[in-house]
Formats: C-alpha cells, sequence, structure tokens
C-alpha cells in the first residue's frame, strides 16, 4: 500500500503544478493581450481625436466662407464670390479627401482592402507639390 499512495501522491503532485504552471501561461498571456489592446485603445482615442479636428477644420471654413457670401448679399462682387468659391471648393476636397482616407482605412482594417506596396519618388513628390502650389497660389511668389 506504501508504493501505492506514493504514486498517487506523485501524481496528484505532477498534477497540481503542470495545472498551476497551465494558469500562469493563461495569465501571462491574458496580461500580454490586455497591454497591447490597451496601447491600441490609446492610439485609436488619438487617431479619433486628430481625425475629429481634420474634419472639424474644413467644415468650418466651408461654412464660414459660404456665410462670407450669404451675409453680404447686396454689396458682394463677383470677384468676392469667385474668391470665396474657390477656397469653398478647396476645403470641400480636403474634407473630401479626409473622408476617403477614413474609408480606405475601415476597408483595410475590416480585411477587404490590401495593402499595396509600390515605390515612389521623392522627385516627383516635390514636383507635385511645387505644381500644387504654384496652382494654389498664382498671385504669390514662391522661391526656393
Amino acid at each position: 500500500m506504501n508504493l501505492f499512495s506514493t504514486f498517487l501522491t506523485f501524481v496528484v503532485t505532477y498534477h497540481f503544478y503542470n495545472t498551476e504552471s497551465q494558469d500562469s501561461v493563461l495569465l501571462e498571456n491574458y496580461e500580454k493581450i490586455k497591454v497591447e489592446s490597451d496601447a491600441k485603445n490609446v492610439e485609436r482615442d488619438e487617431f479619433i481625436s486628430n481625425l475629429s479636428r481634420e474634419i472639424r477644420t474644413p467644415m468650418s471654413n466651408i461654412v464660414g466662407f459660404s456665410n462670407l457670401i450669404m451675409l453680404d448679399e447686396e454689396n458682394v462682387e463677383l470677384e468676392t464670390v469667385k474668391k470665396d468659391g474657390i477656397e469653398i471648393h478647396k476645403e470641400a476636397l480636403n474634407l473630401l479627401n479626409v473622408i476617403n482616407n477614413i474609408l480606405d482605412l475601415s476597408r483595410f482594417e475590416a480585411g477587404k482592402e490590401v495593402k499595396e506596396e509600390r515605390e515612389y519618388s521623392l522627385e516627383k513628390s516635390i514636383l507635385d507639390i511645387n505644381t500644387e502650389l504654384l496652382e494654389t497660389y498664382k498671385d504669390v511668389k514662391i522661391s526656393y
């Protein structure tokens, strides 16, 4: 009987420590996942905060420029309407770009969009920015 009780003690002890070990592994994995989740929540909160600013700014500009046109209906000059209309259009395009980025991000997170890797030319990017600046600010002399 002594051999059987020793064997039984060994089995129970082994099972206890093995279960304890599995529990500690599960707890470690839980803590790791929790830390990652908390970090992602912080990133998401920062993203939403920045996003709200990026949406609010062009939308406020659109409303502001359209109000300028509507407030002074009697004394509005065509040149002022054109200038404000250009600004409204520019801000609307900025807002559309932000919305498109949001939709692209949500499609990517949903797995409906795949990341596309391609090469970019720094020189071409600089030339594109230069061209856009020259088109946007025709009256301003830009020098580098």
